[in-house]
């Protein structure tokens, strides 16, 4: 893990504490940190993310997706059926089951505390209007796997995955338009800046924008990875 407190131009080390790869990091308020990888690992940092201590995540899974969604509930989710909830700023984490389905979590966004989206295997979306307590799935598109979603507002997200796939909501998740996919690649990311433009990065590809909610994608010829983008709106 290395950190940056001037924008960028000079970056230190974190200490981790560990070996494992680590996948995504998260903060709230900037202070108290979050960081997961593989094999269930989540680690906590109290101080900025100058030093990080390992926490029981009580999942096993590669952890590909995390948020803090305010200084104390988060949520990290991954392969292996793992799926784990923090409501005291990532110092205990409680394993989470969603009846019915047994693949990996690839992605998750909530909106405010209660309503979240998870991106699965087999072209699914796991929803929940109650902050966990039930999920319902919703079949988006074919059965390719969504490795990201994307909540624009209360009505509209946006997720892509496998095999170049994209879809779009504008009702809440109730109803999926599957784009023409554009690409043979994987996209593993998706944000939006408003409910028309977004971007998205795979696998082998460069930046991507669309300005029609997905339909089509446009070369940015900017190469910035393949695994993760975030934008300021």
């Amino acid at each position: 893990l290395i950190k940056t407190t001037n924008g960028g131009n000079s970056w230190i080390n974190s200490i981790s504490n560990t070996t494992t790869p680590i996948l995504k990091v998260r903060s709230y308020n900037g202070q108290i940190v979050i960081a997961s990888g593989y094999a269930g690992t989540i680690l906590r940092s109290t101080n900025g993310g100058e030093t990080f201590v390992q926490v029981t995540s009580n999942v096993t899974g590669d952890l590909w997706g995390l948020q803090m969604i305010n200084d104390t509930l988060g949520w990290a989710c991954g392969t292996a059926n793992s799926l784990t909830k923090t409501t005291d700023g990532g110092q205990t984490w409680e394993r989470i089951f969603t009846p019915g389905y047994v693949g990996s979590y690839w992605w998750i966004d909530f909106f405010e505390n209660k309503v979240g989206y998870l991106a699965c295997d087999n072209g699914l979306i796991l929803t929940t209007s109650n902050g966990g307590n039930n999920w319902q799935q919703k079949q988006a598109g074919n059965n390719d796997p969504l490795f990201s979603i994307n909540i624009i507002d209360s009505l509209h997200i946006a997720a892509v995955g496998a095999n170049g796939k994209s879809v779009y909501s504008s009702d809440a998740g109730e109803s999926w338009i599957e784009n023409p996919s554009f690409t043979g690649w994987d996209l593993n990311c998706v944000y939006f800046v408003n409910t028309d433009t977004g971007y998205t990065i795979g696998e082998n590809l460069d930046l991507r924008r669309t300005t029609n909610r997905g339909f089509t994608w446009e070369s940015e010829n900017l190469n910035i990875g393949e695994w993760e983008i975030q934008l300021q709106s």
